[in-house]
């Protein structure tokens, strides 16, 4: 089980933002659920250096998903700005019974990850998931239809997200040389 957390007020190790506290489920008896570890970015947790404005606080999480054959974690941090995406090994992740807890170092959360993305501050990672196996005919041409299937990792932002709630504007509010807002006519094709 993947929960996303925070840090209790009354706690002497908080973390700095929300995380998450993984647990372990016996399949066979639900009442057999034990405390994996606590999973963040780096920063996030307990005793990591003070932020400063070169380096603040890592962001929030808003909720993993796993993927189809259960072999890896995907992690969206920051929904609305400066969004982290995170994909994860998810026997890394939690690792074996003989190692749980698995404390909260640096080296320790770095370890189970295999690919991340660190997005610019008005671009958010609400939500990280897989698509696998698309077929791409454009890649097919004189190949094997093999080479034409690929696997992508979809990357999600919140509209809006926390830039605009802090400068006053939503993305409908302003327009770019690329996209024509509603009030704006069409041009004809002519």
């Amino acid at each position: 089980m993947f929960l996303p957390s925070s840090s209790a007020k009354n706690d002497p190790q908080p973390w700095r933002a929300n995380h998450i506290k993984i647990y372990w489920q016996n399949p066979s008896n639900i009442n057999d659920t034990q405390y994996v570890r606590d999973f963040g970015i780096v920063g996030q947790e307990p005793g990591s250096p003070d932020p400063t404005p070169t380096s603040p606080v890592p962001t929030s999480i808003h909720m993993p998903l796993g993927s189809k054959n259960h072999d890896r974690i995907y992690f969206g941090w920051g929904s609305g700005g400066s969004g982290i995406a995170q994909i994860t090994d998810y026997a890394k992740l939690v690792g074996t019974s003989a190692a749980w807890p698995i404390a909260a170092t640096p080296a320790n959360l770095n370890f189970p990850v295999i690919g991340r993305i660190d997005f610019p501050s008005n671009w958010g990672a609400h939500t990280v998931f897989e698509m696998k196996g698309v077929y791409l005919p454009d890649f097919a041409l004189g190949q094997v239809k093999s080479d034409a299937t690929k696997d992508f990792a979809i990357i999600v932002s919140e509209a809006g997200g926390s830039s605009a709630a802090t400068s006053g504007t939503s993305p409908s509010s302003t327009t770019s040389p690329t996209r024509r807002s509603r009030s704006q006519p069409r041009r004809s094709r002519s």
